[in-house]
């Protein structure tokens, strides 16, 4: 039974769904699957990702776009004012954040409107600025648009409790720690069926972050073993295609490599895959795991930042040093050679990442909304219970998405 009934407002970028905003999304859902009242406030989506939006709305989460385009600098200056339209007009209670610069500007609006806001670190922007190969001026201006957003939130969360940990030593702001939600009832509806040949699956961008370079010459140093009949499956899309392709032909391996590129139906590539692999060289949380564990895959991970939070060495899978193809390659014949090991770890991982699952994430969140509510507002206007405002008709039939 809910206590007080939340109404928080989220943003969005309708042109650019990253693994950010795919967690404020199942975030969404989970908080209205509790019966609390998400907003998620967007640009006019992309055609490749309106089903997403179509989702939010058959989950029972209100979807508000106008017609900016985030590559445009009037889209912030756009974003700035709906903030502050929306939150008057919508009676929010929460505004949560999930982005570095839509934290400044966002925050700001949420301030002049006296909302409370929370924001959540998806991870280390200047971290990932400088493994993209930035400029010094381009991590300086990152750096003071962070300080600015967490000065601004009322209380900083973060995607996991390493990320929590890094946000408290290197930033000096109290985090906590909470995992990113995943979309559990799909993936948990994977039935699994291994191909006749081994498969080894990677889901995630193609960029130097997620160290796809050590899983091919992990396939490579598997394939001098004598398993020259594994397939290694690449599902993404990124900068570093034609340079992983021009690797595998060097390394002799490009017959044993599909490059399958972005797809919307990840769980079907799954389903008889093998065993599934993220070799990141930095990775806040890592939603890809966690999904591959839903759908009952051993996990084989690089051991850094949240993954192990994710991963259960021995019981749902296994973490190596990151970049060391060789200790990859031996942990890969391991799974590959026992079914029994596979089916074992598969049913933990599955049994475990329920602990992901969008509604129990939600709960966490509403703890945490409430607290901060109630340090704000005080002990008994948090604990009543509270009327739910209308929606105003003109601002809805104008900006509602059909």
């Amino acid at each position: 039974m809910v206590r007080r009934r939340l109404r928080i407002l989220f943003t969005s970028s309708g042109y650019s769904i990253g693994g950010a905003t795919m967690a404020m999304m199942h975030l969404a859902i989970g908080l209205a699957s509790l019966g609390h009242e998400p907003i998620v406030l967007t640009s006019r989506p992309a055609s490749r990702y309106s089903h997403l939006f179509e989702r939010l709305r058959r989950n029972g989460v209100r979807v508000l776009s106008f017609g900016g385009d985030y590559r445009s600098i009037l889209y912030w200056v756009w974003l700035f004012f709906r903030t502050l339209r929306t939150i008057r007009a919508m009676a929010v209670d929460i505004v949560h954040c999930h982005g570095t610069k839509e934290a400044v500007v966002v925050g700001v609006a949420a301030k002049l409107g006296r909302k409370t806001v929370v924001y959540t670190l998806e991870g280390d922007p200047l971290i990932e600025l400088q493994l993209a190969g930035a400029g010094p001026l381009s991590r300086l201006l990152m750096l003071l648009l962070l300080h600015v957003g967490l000065r601004l939130a009322d209380r900083v969360a973060a995607c996991s409790s390493w990320l929590a940990e890094h946000v408290r030593a290197r930033y000096g702001v109290e985090a906590i720690g909470i995992w990113n939600p995943i979309d559990y009832e799909r993936f948990s509806e994977v039935r699994k069926a291994e191909s006749a040949v081994p498969i080894i699956t990677f889901v995630g961008r193609l960029e130097r972050v997620k160290g796809v370079e050590t899983l091919l010459m992990a396939l490579s140093e598997l394939r001098k073993s004598g398993r020259s009949d594994v397939t290694l499956r690449l599902i993404g899309e990124g900068p570093l295609r034609r340079r992983l392709e021009r690797l595998c032909k060097d390394l002799g391996i490009d017959g044993g490599v599909i490059f399958v590129g972005h797809v919307g139906d990840v769980e079907r590539h799954l389903a008889d895959s093998w065993a599934f692999v993220l070799p990141s060289l930095y990775e806040p949380f890592g939603m890809a795991a966690a999904e591959a564990s839903v759908a009952g895959l051993p996990v084989i991970a690089s051991n850094v930042g949240g993954l192990r939070e994710i991963v259960v060495e021995g019981e749902t899978g296994f973490l190596f040093r990151p970049g060391d193809y060789r200790e990859l390659s031996k942990l890969l014949a391991t799974v590959l050679d026992n079914e029994n090991l596979r089916r074992r770890l598969g049913e933990k991982g599955r049994e475990r990442a329920k602990e992901f699952a969008a509604a129990k994430i939600a709960e966490k969140y509403v703890e945490l909304y409430l607290s901060v509510l109630a340090r704000k507002e005080g002990p008994n206007r948090c604990n009543k219970t509270v009327n739910i405002h209308g929606y105003t008709p003109d601002y809805l039939k104008r900006y509602t998405m059909r």
